[in-house]
This record gives structure tokens, sequence and C-alpha cells, in this order.
């Protein structure tokens, strides 16, 4: 058993939540720390198989016992890290979607073998690419801490953070459900009615609970002598079965009364154990029933399509095409690729994701980002179904997500998580000059934070038929030379490559 000192590890900046499991860093692996109180829990789920069910359904991060020992925790697993760290904020909807489906599919997973979940929020389901996987092994539960009368304890947070927000999204209200998501509570069941009056949701979401109506369903299934007794006895037996609800003080102060009295002797005269065990099985199998209802839920929301194309352009560049048709700015973008082989890429303005595409394809690890919805949500979808290694994100570059929360423990920048070895920022900086006025020198700032080494950057004059209407004394000081003035004081070095159409340039920097 190799032990580990406390000064050797790096804790994880999220995990601050339970003390009593942290993530942590060490050698440049990613580990989890579990104190005495929980181990032997663990030990069961992974003796019984239970994680490594659901890392073979490809829904949990690969996970593993390691023979490592750490001061204040009895047992410590290893999970494979994800590149980059992404929040549900940066997120168009349909990963949001998809990140709520893995969430549910581990609550139905793991119900099965008689667990529940903790949380129900996205911070615990991270996009590895295109694929969401759930990473928190601390959230799985014993199932009666967190089932109550058929019903998940965090169905709440779950609306929140995931359901709500969705249902906005679905009524186009994305900016307005964005702005929400960012405090911790999420979309109030009251936002939500408040900004859809209009439509049917208000009305749908004023049905009964979907534990009302599970109950309601018993009286249709049970027989006669058994219903009389759950239907009368119910909230004291689940009282009794956990010992940490409310219930508890009800049973004891009803204790010594007639009802109780008799409860216990019709509990003794019909064999109580098999009514409790009864009760469990019930509560476990409605309680499947209402993770599947709720899972069809979100499954059947319906996003907005977007259109990705502008008038008059054309479908997507095919990189498979003859390199004969290839434009110069395309070439240039290939051969710098292929000759450095980054092994990340940045693409900031990414559009529909042309370059990242080409940068996924050869091996890079791509984070593509944009503030337009329709494009990154076109470039999920297309890197999903290829499988292709590139996170999509929906982010202003003069506006990344900054830290956020004591001691950044909610959001860490943007401008830390996605640090790339090479930064690609293709036909941008004049869109970002002259429509929300920067200057070279916080534009230039920007690229470097996020490049650990190279940025290759498109430079368009104000002698290209796109620019004619910015040509004015006060744009003059808009030109090549104070742009690569700027991005000297960044780069060490400086190297002009040929773009398209023929005025404009690429310019290719190093640290």
């Amino acid at each position: 058993m190799t032990g580990i000192s406390s000064s050797e590890i790096v804790f994880h900046p999220h995990s601050i939540a339970d003390y009593k499991m942290r993530l942590f860093q060490w050698s440049g692996k990613l580990y989890r720390g579990i104190g005495s109180e929980r181990a032997p829990f663990f030990t069961q789920l992974f003796q019984e198989g239970v994680i490594q069910q659901l890392v073979e359904k490809g829904l949990f991060i690969e996970t593993e016992l390691t023979p490592l020992k750490v001061n204040g925790f009895d047992m410590v697993v290893s999970h494979r890290s994800i590149p980059f760290t992404s929040y549900s904020i940066e997120w168009c909807p349909a990963m949001i979607k998809d990140a709520a489906l893995t969430l549910l599919d581990v609550a139905i997973e793991v119900a099965r073998r008689g667990f529940a979940l903790e949380d129900g929020h996205l911070g615990n389901v991270l996009f590895d690419g295109c694929e969401p996987f759930f990473v928190d092994l601390g959230s799985i539960r014993p199932f009666d801490e967190y089932v109550h009368y058929f019903r998940w304890d965090a169905y709440d947070q779950f609306c929140q953070v995931c359901l709500y927000p969705l249902l906005l999204m679905s009524q186009e209200k994305d900016k307005v459900a964005r702005l929400l998501m960012v405090d911790n509570e999420g979309v109030l069941k009251t936002d939500l009615l408040l900004l859809t009056r209009s439509s049917g949701l208000s009305r749908r979401l004023s049905n009964p609970p979907l534990a009302t109506r599970l109950q309601l369903g018993l009286m249709q299934i049970m027989p006669p002598e058994q219903l009389k007794f759950f239907r009368e006895k119910f909230k004291f037996i689940q009282a009794s079965l956990n010992k940490k609800t409310k219930g508890l003080q009800e049973a004891k102060e009803l204790q010594e009364s007639s009802e109780l009295q008799e409860l216990n002797e019709l509990q003794e005269s019909k064999k109580s154990n098999q009514y409790t065990s009864c009760l469990e099985k019930i509560t476990q199998k409605y309680y499947l029933i209402s993770l599947e209802k709720i899972r069809q839920n979100v499954h059947n929301i319906t996003l907005p399509c977007f259109k990705t194309l502008l008038p008059g352009e054309s479908e997507a560049f095919s990189w498979s095409s003859c390199q004969d048709t290839w434009t110069a700015k395309q070439v240039s973008v290939y051969k710098t690729l292929t000759e450095l082989h980054p092994s990340s890429v940045l693409d900031i303005g990414c559009h529909t994701g042309a370059y990242s595409k080409l940068a996924a394809s050869l091996g890079s690890q791509v984070v593509a980002f944009d503030k337009d919805l329709a494009c990154v949500t076109q470039l999920y979808y297309d890197a999903r179904e290829k499988k292709l290694p590139i996170l999509p994100l929906l982010m202003d570059f003069t506006q990344p997500t900054p830290a956020y929360g004591l001691s950044n423990y909610r959001y860490v920048a943007a401008t830390e998580r996605f640090q790339c070895e090479m930064v690609l920022a293709l036909g941008l900086v004049h869109h970002i000059v002259f429509e929300q006025h920067p200057q070279f020198e916080q534009t230039v700032e920007g690229f470097a934070l996020f490049s650990k080494r190279w940025l290759l950057v498109e430079f368009v004059p104000l002698e290209d038929p796109e620019l004619a209407g910015f040509r004015s004394p006060r744009h003059s000081w808009y030109m090549l030379e104070n742009f690569m003035n700027k991005l000297s004081k960044w780069f060490s070095s400086i190297h002009i490559l040929p773009s398209d159409p023929e005025l404009r340039v690429l310019l290719l920097c190093e640290k």
C-alpha cells in the first residue's frame, strides 16, 4: 500500500461540499478520498458491481479502487480525468437535455440496485467532448435516505436546474433561462409560471404531484386487506423505517395512542415483517416508475430547430474534397495543424465548426465556442453524430465565464479552464473590434490568456470590401502593423501566412 502525504495532494476547487469525500490531484491523476464513515458503503458498491455496471453502460466516468493511503481517508479511488470542465450555463439546450437524461439514467440504474442519488443538479455531469458522464461517486446513497413516499428528495432541485430551464428553452426563452441558471437555486417554479403564463405549461404544472398520483395508483392494484393497511398506516411505517425523518417524531408522539396500538396488533397478526418488506418493494417499484416518468417528460421536450446558414451561404465545406479546390486559407490552416500537431485546440468564434472538425480529425482535443446559439447547437449535433473529440460551448469571447462564488467554488474562470496548446481565431478580429469595440490590446491579451503556445489568427484589413463602411479617420489605428505590434508583447515569433480573399492574412504566433 502506497502512502501519500497530505502536502503532496491538491484538492479540487469544486470538492468542498462534503468533507468526508474529496477529490484531489496527485502525480497528474485524479483521485477521490473517502472517509471512515462512508468507506463501508462504497466498498459495498464496488463489491456488488454497481460502479462497474454504470461504467460499462457509458453513464459513469471510469473509476477504480486503489491501494493508496491518504491521511484522513480510509479508501481512495481513481477517476479518469476529463480534460476540460464546462458548466451548464455554457451548454446549448441540446447538451443540457442530454446531461439531464444521463443524470436520470444513473438515478434509474442505481434505484434498480436499491440506491438513490443525493443530488439532482448538473454539476455532477461533465462532457468529455460530446459525451456526458456522471462524475460524482459521493452522490450515490442508500435508498431510504433520499426517497420518501415514492418521491426523490432531490426532485425539486432537478426541476429547478434541469427541467424548468429546458421548458423555458423549449419556449425560446434561452437567454432568460441561462441568466436564472447562474443562481444556485436555478429556475424556481414561480419563475417558470410567470414566464409561461400564456402557454400550456402553467396548467400542466398545476397537476397533482407525481408521488400523489402513484399513491392513488396503488389503490387500483393492491389486495383489499393490504390496501386498508397501507392506506391507514403508511405514514407510521415510513417513519419507523427512517429514523432520521420528521415522521419519527410523529411516531413517538403517537406511540401510546390507540391507533398505533391497533397498528402494532395488526402488524403482529399479519406478520409485520412481510408488510414491511412489501412496502419497501412497492416504494422502490413506484419510485422507479416516477423516475422513468420524469425521464420521459424530459425526453419529450422539443427544443427549437435552428438555421445556421446565412443568406447566400453554401453547405459546409468538406475536408475530404480535393485539395486543388481548397482556398489559400484552408490550405494554410491544414498545413499548420498537420505540421505542429497541437494536442489541444481552442476554436474561438467557431461558427459551425469547420476548422474545429479538421483539428479533431487530425487528433487534437478541441474546445470550440461561439456566441451564436444556432451554430453551437449544430456543431454539437454534428460532432456527436461523428463522435469527434469536440466540446462545443456557448460563450462570447469578450465576456468569457468569470470566476464565481466564494473562493471560486462555483465557477473557475473560462480563461483558466480552456487553455489550449493552440488557439484558432479565424474571421474573428474585425467582428470583435467593430461590433463589440475592444482595442487590439484587450483582444490580443484575451487570445494570450487562452493560448499555451500557439495562436493562429486572421487579420482582415480595412481595404477588404467587407469593411468598406468602417474606412474613416476614427479607425485609422486599425492596421496590420499595429495589430502585430500588440501581438509581439505576448508572442515571441510571428509568421505571415496567406489567407483568402487575397488582402487577408493569417498570423501564426508562438510564445
